[in-house]
């Protein structure tokens, strides 16, 4: 549902309900003679029924779109997490493997001194 179709519902909300609270209530007789509600009321409550309906459909909408939006989230984080995971390991190995090289080049450096 637009914005559009949204602003059009709340006028013809406010309009109805100004045009019930300008004048007074109008009941009509069915055929047994008793009194009946008001048609332009009962006209009204169907009017916010169907804007009620069209906000609750809008709410889960937006509800379902931030689900997917956490969700699409938790996903990434857990991917973020096991990119950091690997980069650390990767990191350590590469400096294990310096230390070694550079411990290997100071022994054959101290050998090459002696000879």
């Amino acid at each position: 549902m637009s914005r559009d179709n949204i602003r059009e519902m709340l006028a013809n909300i406010e309009e109805a309900v100004t045009e019930n609270f300008a004048s007074p209530p109008r009941y009509r007789n069915d055929n047994e003679g008793d009194a009946t509600v008001d048609p332009d009321a009962e006209d009204l409550n169907a009017l916010i029924l169907r804007v009620a309906a069209a906000s609750v459909e809008e709410i889960d909408r937006v509800i379902l779109e931030l689900q997917g939006v956490r969700d699409m989230l938790l996903s990434e984080g857990e991917r973020l997490n096991r990119e950091l995971a690997r980069f650390t390991n990767i990191t350590q190995a590469a400096m294990t493997a310096t230390k070694v090289i550079g411990d290997h080049l100071k022994q054959r450096g101290a050998l090459v001194k002696r000879r």
